[in-house]
Parts: C-alpha cells; sequence; structure tokens
C-alpha cells in the first residue's frame, strides 16, 4: 500500500518516473493486488504516447515497448479485480490497444 501510496503521489505530482518505479515495486510485492495495474496501465499508455514523460526517446520502439507494458498491466488488472465497472474500463482500454497494434 506503501508503495501503491507514493506512485499516486508522484503521478500527481508529474514525477512519472517515479511514479512508475513505485507501482512497478507495489506490484511485484503484491503480485494479485490490482490497484497497480491500473495505475500502470494509464501510466503506460501516456508515456506511449508521449516517452519524453519520463525522459525516454520517441522512438517506435519505445512506443510499441509501452503500449505492450501496457497491455500486460491491463490484462492484470482484469484478473485480480473484483470492481465490475473498472474492468470494464480496463477492457475498453486493451481493445484501444488491440486497435494500436493492427
Amino acid at each position: 500500500s506503501l508503495h501503491l501510496g507514493l506512485g499516486l503521489a508522484c503521478q500527481a505530482l508529474q514525477r512519472y518516473s517515479d511514479a512508475v518505479q513505485a507501482l512497478e515495486r507495489a506490484a511485484k510485492l503484491q503480485p494479485a493486488f490490482p490497484d497497480p495495474y491500473y495505475s500502470l496501465g494509464l501510466l503506460y499508455e501516456a508515456v506511449a504516447t508521449d516517452p519524453s514523460l519520463i525522459q525516454e526517446p520517441k522512438s517506435d520502439a519505445t512506443k510499441r515497448r509501452y503500449w505492450q507494458r501496457a497491455r500486460q498491466a491491463w490484462g492484470k488488472f482484469v484478473r485480480f479485480s473484483k470492481d465490475q465497472q473498472r474492468i470494464e474500463i480496463a477492457k475498453t482500454h486493451l481493445e484501444r490497444i488491440g486497435e494500436v497494434f493492427k
């Protein structure tokens, strides 16, 4: 919970690299806890759209890598969450990502 809170705080402060690190740590410590995956899905999509948010080069490879990470995060959220409303939102994101890879 501490890493999740830190990640959300960093995200609110637009410290996206720190947010990603904290949220990834939260997910690693409690792999079946869905909340970090939801936030990571949103962050990874933002970085896929604009890699400069975390000082990554704006290359197609970088964008593709973050779209793939977003897809994985949303998939894990769907797998572990019991919140049907947020699951539907996650599925919408997964569909959007599917369109990116067509």
